[in-house]
């Protein structure tokens, strides 16, 4: 995440239609802080992925306005998409690629490990080692150390206990207003919606508004 860019939004979603979601109208500005609330099999994690431009709606606009590779999903199995041997190296792919080398890296790696709660003991150990709350936490520990300027979480409490997620969404959002970036979480629990500055139901975008 970089500094704050000036007005205007970051992804703009206009009348998107992605099944079973009819109609999707959505502004997602640096610094926002949003909560999409809905229920399992409510269409979240597929809205997800159109937002993070990894899927095309069936129809409507999205229109990411940030920089190329600006949008950083943690998938809600995160360890599905890992391509490292090692937490270590996964952290460190996407930096590494992008030039960041010696001193810089590491501590880019560092920074991004504490504020997502991934242990040193951790780093080397094969992927089977880790327990699903480890492996989520590492897949936030890779997006945070690419510094993207919209973060998306799908459903961290599937794999963190509710005080485990309730630290770790806290921290993300920390992590973007000190960096001027935004998050999108996608949840099914009130209590972590209510981190963010704003709460959109996923029933909101079920059925298209009548018009007038």
């Amino acid at each position: 995440m970089k500094e704050a860019r000036g007005a205007g939004p970051l992804l703009v979603l206009q009348e998107v239609r992605c099944a079973p979601l009819e109609r999707v109208d959505l502004e997602i500005c640096a610094g926002d802080s949003l909560a999409i609330l809905g229920g399992e099999g409510s269409g979240k994690s597929r809205l997800a992925r159109v937002m993070a431009c990894l899927v095309a709606p069936e129809s409507g606009r999205v229109a990411w306005m940030g920089e190329p590779g600006g949008i950083g999903l943690v998938f809600r199995v995160p360890d599905l998409r890992f391509l490292c041997a090692t937490p270590r190296e996964e952290v460190a792919l996407t930096p590494a690629s992008r030039g960041l080398s010696g001193e810089a890296l590491r501590e880019r790696i560092a920074e991004s490990l504490a504020w997502a709660g991934v242990a040193d003991s951790w780093l080397d150990r094969e992927w089977f080692r880790l327990s699903a709350a480890e492996r989520y936490r590492v897949g936030v520990a890779a997006v945070l150390a690419a510094r993207p300027e919209l973060m998306l979480l799908d459903e961290p409490g599937c794999a963190l206990s509710d005080a485990g997620e309730a630290s770790l969404v806290g921290n993300v959002r920390e992590f973007g207003r000190l960096h001027g970036g935004a998050m999108v979480i996608f949840t099914s629990r009130d209590a972590r919606a209510r981190q963010a500055d704003r709460i959109v139901s996923i029933e909101r975008f079920l059925v298209e508004p009548p018009a007038g």
